[in-house]
């Protein structure tokens, strides 16, 4: 299933947002949640949706 053009807009401006202010991309709060950004295909994904560490974060079906 993938995002809808909300969803990626959302995460584009929140991605931007967190760069402008000086945050990584590891881990940004897009709408009232906060979720881990993939590594690999840059998308957020929930944290049960994948591997989160302290070092990285890979969803799922980057993850195979």
């Amino acid at each position: 299933m993938g995002f809808t053009e909300a969803e990626k807009e959302s995460c584009h401006k929140a991605r931007r947002r967190a760069r402008d202010d000086g945050y990584g991309a590891d881990m940004i709060d897009t709408q009232e949640t906060s979720m881990p950004i993939c590594l690999h295909c840059h998308n957020p994904f929930p944290a049960s949706g994948g591997v989160v560490t302290s070092d990285a974060a890979i969803c799922d079906a980057c993850n195979g």
